[in-house]
């Protein structure tokens, strides 16, 4: 009796470690988010972010067609990783941007996805950028 008990102990512990926690990867979050685009300035837009999965990890966000004014449109595009906490996932990355005759590097790039719920806030020199957009695909 205690060899059918210890075996189906070692089954049920089995399987609990193969299920899945409801974890997150850069596939489930994949897509193209619609929001609302604020600039610290006081400009706002409507825009589209999207996330492209490269690795199960690792995402690239897409962000065309800022308006900073006299210092011109910049195109955004950072790599990031994405860790998955509590049913949500987190992206951290940095990118380099180039506008008004400067080139900025390590910008950083933060983000959170929960549900069909992109947050993304990206932080260049006097310009804080920040999205809030659900998915349109």
């Amino acid at each position: 009796m205690k060899r059918i008990y210890l075996y189906v102990c070692a089954m049920i512990c089995t399987l609990g470690m193969m299920t899945s926690c409801g974890e997150l990867d850069a596939n489930d979050i994949a897509g193209t988010y619609t929001g609302e685009l604020e600039i610290a300035e006081g400009a706002s837009f409507t825009k589209d972010v999207t996330i492209k999965a490269l690795t199960d990890n690792q995402a690239e966000i897409s962000l065309a067609g800022i308006d900073l004014g006299v210092l011109g449109r910049i195109d955004i595009k950072a790599t990031c990783t994405v860790v998955s906490i509590e049913g949500a996932a987190d992206l951290a990355g940095t990118t380099t941007i180039n506008f008004g005759g400067f080139s900025y590097n390590a910008i950083p790039v933060t983000g959170e996805v929960e549900g069909n719920t992109l947050e993304l806030s990206i932080q260049i020199p006097n310009y804080e950028i920040e999205f809030e957009g659900v998915r349109k695909n």
